[in-house]
């Protein structure tokens, strides 16, 4: 579904771009369109300087991330249920859940597709 919204050219011939699940509780068979994107879930938090991206669902983000890291706020509850907080309104650069208007809507317990004129247009970075 990202991919009919968003373009990305993934280079299938370069290693794999990693993705941490920092608490998500999520794990490579989430990722069923992902062949198509080259990208790997892992568990491992020592894996951390050499990720792409950080999937965090809980308020832990305790690490420093990197400039050209994508650090993605996962949640399935609005705001005012989550107890989500300021101090970390620089911190993540994107956020995935329940809302229609996120990159991916998955509210609680499946993805959806979204109707044409719901579909934000845009481009992804792959670099």
């Amino acid at each position: 579904m990202l991919e009919e919204r968003f373009s990305c050219k993934a280079d299938k011939a370069a290693p794999p771009r990693l993705i941490l699940s920092w608490n998500a509780g999520h794990g490579q068979e989430h990722l069923g369109g992902c062949p198509d994107w080259n990208c790997k879930l892992v568990h491992d938090r020592k894996l951390l300087d050499k990720v792409d991206a950080v999937l965090i669902a809980f308020h832990d983000p305790a690490f420093r991330r990197r400039d050209d890291q994508y650090v993605i706020y996962f949640s399935q509850e609005s705001p005012a249920n989550s107890g989500y907080s300021a101090p970390y309104l620089d911190f993540f650069n994107m956020s995935l859940g329940f809302r229609h208007d996120t990159p991916a809507a998955s509210p609680y317990g499946y993805t959806v597709k979204l109707a044409p004129k719901s579909q934000p247009q845009g481009e992804v970075s792959c670099r």
